[in-house]
């Protein structure tokens, strides 16, 4: 691809994740906030021990899970679907196939690591930073309370909007390749980095940064990982379910994956492919 062509493809996905980021972030807000309520409660029913207490062993995760597995069961199979159907070139394949399921063996436990348990973490770490500002500048639990509604709101609108993006990049991304993935075709994938100030820049290779500027156009084979030569860092794809936080948090970059052609110009089909594919235990 490009640079011109790159460019516009990545305008065209920007452009629809914009749109699902305003719905998700939404989403997120209203599962980050169903917590805030009970913290409050606990803390006006037990004090500062009850409002420890709920920090560190009653946060829920059930809303979260619930947007996640929607995020992965609408988008993700998406855009599973129709690069699986584009690769192909054959429309209205792949509508038996369980998207769902070889999304989620592909996210396997990163699903959860690197999803919601990290966010789960972030929220306990902000109720207990609140006790503690408290607890030192003297204040009781009504003004421990008025402080919560005032402040709290604010930050998850801000983590709301980096959890959609970041979460929306992995849904879009995994299912991308999950669908390429079950295609018959041997094929490459192209990174298409977001060229803009906002950009991963790493100009001194320092190992816990990253640099997505000089991946734009990396081109490899699509079995093959995409490496970031400034740390040495590896990703499948941006978004990564394996990928460092420093890699994925908030990225904007995508990828295009185009079959590979022989020397006749035809396409190139995998080595016993529907043997694999059709076998119960695969996995991706």
């Amino acid at each position: 691809m490009t640079s011109r062509e790159r460019k516009l493809y990545w305008n065209k996905e920007r452009n629809k994740t914009n749109r699902y980021v305003e719905i998700y972030k939404a989403k997120f807000y209203n599962a980050l906030m169903s917590d805030v309520k009970k913290f409050e409660n606990a803390l006006l029913t037990h004090g500062f021990q009850g409002g420890r207490s709920f920090a560190h062993s009653h946060i829920m995760s059930e809303p979260l899970t619930r947007v996640m597995y929607e995020l992965v069961s609408t988008i993700g199979v998406r855009y599973a679907r129709d690069n699986y159907q584009s690769l192909r070139k054959e429309k209205g394949m792949g509508k038996s196939i369980d998207w769902v399921k070889r999304i989620l063996n592909y996210l396997g436990q990163h699903f959860y690591d690197k999803g919601i348990f990290q966010i789960v973490k972030t929220t306990r770490q902000i109720f207990l930073d609140v006790l503690n500002n408290s607890i030192n500048n003297g204040w009781g639990i009504n003004e421990t309370v008025k402080n919560i509604r005032e402040t709290i709101p604010e930050i998850n609108k801000v983590r709301a909007e980096v959890i959609a993006r970041t979460e929306l990049n992995r849904a879009i991304h995994s299912g991308t390749f999950v669908g390429a993935d079950a295609s018959p075709y041997e094929k490459e994938k192209i990174w298409i980095s977001a060229k803009d100030s906002r950009t991963r820049r790493n100009p001194d290779n320092k190992p816990k940064l990253a640099d997505h500027i000089q991946l734009d156009g990396q081109t490899v084979d699509f079995n093959n990982d995409f490496i970031d030569h400034t740390n040495n860092h590896k990703l499948a794809h941006p978004g990564d379910p394996k990928g460092a936080a420093v890699d994925v948090i908030n990225c904007r970059c995508t990828f295009a994956v185009k079959n590979k052609r022989g020397s006749d110009g035809r396409l190139v089909r995998k080595p016993n492919f529907y043997e694999i594919i059709n076998d119960p235990n695969y996995v991706i």
